[in-house]
C-alpha cells in the first residue's frame, strides 16, 4: 500500500499529460472551408439563388458566382445572357447547366450559371444584379427578377501593414550579343555574282558564236526561221516575211562580198551593185543581180506599197531566195577550187587546203 501510494500521484501526472497531447492533437485537425455569400429570393413560382465564393479575393486571384434559379416545369425562364456586364470584372469561365429535381411529388427544374470571375484592380466591388426572366404560360407576359447586388473586397498583393522600402536600381545588363548581319547578305551577294557571271559569259560567247558564222550559215540560219513562221503566219503578217527575206538576202551580200547592202535602199543598189560585184563575176553573173534586183524590188512592194501576196507566193519567194544563195555558195567554192595552182610533182599541204577552205567558208575572199 505504501508503494502504491508512492507511484499514485506520478502515474495521475502522466495521464493528465496523455489527456492535453490527445486533445491537442484534435484541435490541431480542422479543416479550412473558403467563406460564401448566398442571397436567396423567392418571386412567385421561381427560387432565385446567387452564391459567391469566397467573399474575400486577393488581386489577380480567381473566384465564382453561382447564378441558379430552380421552377416547377410548367414555368419558362429566360437566364442572363453570357458576357453581360458584371462590373470590373473578366469573365474567364462559363458554365451554364440544367437538371431536374423532385420535390414534394413536384417535378422542378433548375437552371444554373457558374461564371469564373478576376477582379483586374483592388478595393471594393459590386457585382452588379443579374436580371431573370419568366412567364408562367405562353399567354401571360414577362416578368423578371433582379438579384442583390454583391459586394465584394478585393485585397491588394503587397502588404498593408508595413512599410514600402525603396531600393537602389539594379546594374544595367550589358547588351545581347548580335548575330552579324553581313553573313547573309555576303552569301546572297555570292550567289548573285556567280549568277550574273554566268549570264554575261553565256550572252557573249552566243555573240561570238554568232559573229563566227559565215555569211552562208547566218543566212540559211534566218531563212531556216522564216520557213518555220511561214506555216502558222496569218495573211495580214505576210509583210513581215517579206521583210525577213530582203534582210536575209541583203546580209548574206554583205556578208560574202562586202557590200553595204543592209544599208542601201533597191535603187541605190541598182546603181552599186554591178559596179561592187564586178570581181566576183565567176560567181554572180549579171543575170544573178538582176533576179537580186528583182526580188528586192518585189519586197518593197510588200512592205511599202502594201502589194497582197498569198502564202503560196510567199514559199515560192522563200524557195527562190534559198536557191539563188545556194547557187552563189556552190560557186564560190568552186571558183575558190579551180583559182589554187596546181603542182603536180608537189602534193598539196592538207592543212593549207583546210585553212583556204575554212577562210572560202567564212565569207574571206
Amino acid at each position: 500500500m505504501i508503494i502504491f501510494g508512492m507511484f499514485l500521484p506520478i502515474w495521475l501526472a502522466c495521464g493528465e499529460e496523455s489527456n492535453v497531447s490527445e486533445v491537442s492533437t484534435v484541435a490541431d485537425v480542422s479543416v479550412e472551408v473558403d467563406a460564401t455569400v448566398q442571397k436567396e429570393i423567392q418571386q412567385g413560382p421561381l427560387l432565385v439563388t446567387t452564391v459567391l465564393t469566397p467573399d474575400t479575393v486577393r488581386l489577380g486571384d480567381p473566384f465564382e458566382l453561382t447564378l441558379s434559379v430552380e421552377s416547377t416545369e410548367t414555368v419558362e425562364v429566360e437566364m442572363p445572357p453570357f458576357g453581360e456586364a458584371l462590373g470590373r470584372l473578366t469573365i474567364v469561365d462559363f458554365t451554364p447547366r440544367e437538371s431536374s429535381k423532385e420535390s414534394d411529388g413536384i417535378q422542378h427544374t433548375v437552371y444554373s450559371q457558374t461564371y469564373g470571375l478576376q477582379p483586374n484592380r483592388s478595393g471594393e466591388v459590386v457585382i452588379p444584379s443579374l436580371r431573370v426572366g419568366y412567364r408562367v404560360d405562353v399567354d401571360s407576359d414577362w416578368e423578371e427578377v433582379l438579384t442583390e447586388p454583391i459586394p465584394v473586397q478585393i485585397t491588394s498583393i503587397l502588404p498593408t501593414d508595413g512599410d514600402l522600402v525603396y531600393q537602389n536600381a539594379r546594374m544595367r545588363l550589358g547588351a545581347l550579343p548580335v548575330e552579324q548581319p553581313w553573313i547573309p547578305w555576303a552569301l546572297g551577294g555570292a550567289v548573285l555574282c556567280t549568277v550574273l557571271g554566268v549570264g554575261i559569259w553565256w550572252m557573249r560567247r552566243r555573240t561570238v558564236l554568232e559573229t563566227q558564222l559565215s555569211a552562208y550559215e547566218q543566212a540559211s540560219r534566218q531563212l531556216k526561221q522564216l520557213q518555220d513562221e511561214l506555216s502558222t503566219v496569218q495573211l495580214d503578217a505576210l509583210d513581215s516575211i517579206y521583210a525577213g527575206l530582203s534582210s536575209a538576202l541583203r546580209g548574206y551580200l554583205e556578208g560574202r562580198f562586202g557590200v553595204s547592202a543592209l544599208e542601201q535602199t533597191t535603187e541605190e543598189l541598182r546603181q552599186s551593185l554591178p559596179t561592187c560585184l564586178l570581181s566576183h563575176s565567176t560567181v554572180v553573173s549579171k543575170k544573178d543581180i538582176e533576179t537580186i534586183l528583182v526580188f528586192l524590188s518585189q519586197c518593197d512592194a510588200v512592205k511599202f506599197a502594201g502589194q497582197q501576196f498569198d502564202v503560196t507566193d510567199a514559199q515560192e519567194r522563200l524557195v527562190q531566195v534559198q536557191t539563188l544563195i545556194e547557187k552563189i555558195h556552190k560557186d564560190s567554192l568552186h571558183s575558190q577550187t579551180h583559182s589554187e595552182p596546181s603542182n603536180p610533182s608537189k602534193p598539196s599541204d592538207p592543212s593549207k587546203r583546210s585553212k583556204r577552205s575554212t577562210e572560202v567558208h567564212d565569207g574571206i575572199v
